[in-house]
């Protein structure tokens, strides 16, 4: 019998997991690193459900000055992931190989993506390597990896595969699956394929969450926001996310949504929007 999942009030929840991410931490409040940490959206999910980020690693400028904006305790590594070792890591945080809780990270995805010309050979593709790096000598006891749904499709299928098997062979039971975010609270169809990997002396299988939400309109996520009170969210962009639907956020399907209500008449303008 399939399970019912309960409608919710979307920007009061949203509220409320964010109390939940800037209340002090426990004393022992399981404790997680963000690799690849890009602008912190899985780290802040960390933080919505109790966990101690300990240090986020990114090298991009932007994504660590949006980081630091939203997170100025953070610690951050800023920089090249190839350039720190574990000893380094390990110092930063004060632990010991094999007490970290969580490793989480999201080595870049253009190589593999449907969105891009999937590149077999792409250089990005061997970022996964220091990944894997930095699993084998911090030793989490779980940890959790995210790639685009493309990784599963074609040719790429191959780079899967490796990746499985570089992965068990660090000494853990690894299970993948994709797993679409509009199904957890997220106001986008974002399919991702998510990698799970509990250390084997743990003797527990690992495991993927069922879906815990009902896909989030734009208009749930945004219909109580007032645009003269935040003057940068024009009038014309509410009305044009309020007319999209649930999931379907195809590029031609937003194009038409703002040129519609933004009456330009080319997409040149729209990519300037205060979005």
């Amino acid at each position: 019998m399939r399970t019912r999942i309960p409608e919710i009030d979307y920007p009061a929840h949203l509220k409320t997991m964010w109390q939940k991410a800037i209340v002090p931490r426990e004393p022992n409040a399981p404790t997680v690193i963000s690799a690849f940490a890009g602008g912190g959206g899985s780290l802040t999910g960390y933080l919505m459900t109790g966990f101690l980020d300990l240090l986020a690693i990114e090298w991009n400028d932007n994504a660590v000055e949006t980081l630091r904006l939203n997170w100025p305790e953070l610690d951050i590594y800023h920089g090249d992931i190839a350039k720190i070792n574990v000893d380094e890591i390990l110092d930063l945080t004060g632990l010991q190989s094999g007490e970290l809780d969580i490793l989480d990270g999201s080595p870049p995805c253009q190589g593999f993506s449907t969105a891009g010309k999937r590149d077999f050979n792409d250089d990005r593709n061997q970022l996964f390597h220091e990944y894997v790096r930095l699993l084998r000598g911090l030793q989490p006891k779980v940890f959790v990896m995210e790639n685009v749904s493309g990784l599963v499709k074609g040719k790429m299928k191959l780079i899967f595969v490796t990746m499985l098997k570089e992965l068990k062979a660090s000494g853990y039971k690894v299970s993948a699956k994709l797993l679409n975010a509009m199904y957890f609270y997220v106001p986008q169809s974002r399919a991702r394929l998510i990698f799970i990997g509990v250390r084997e002396d743990l003797g527990i299988e690992p495991s993927h969450p069922k879906a815990e939400s009902k896909p989030i309109t734009p208009r749930i996520a945004i219909g109580d926001l007032i645009p003269d009170e935040y003057d940068d969210f024009p009038e014309w962009l509410k009305l044009a996310a309020l007319n999209m639907d649930a999931g379907n956020y195809s590029s031609g399907r937003i194009l038409r949504a703002f040129m519609k209500h933004k009456g330009t008449p080319g997409g040149s303008q729209i990519g300037r929007a205060h979005v």
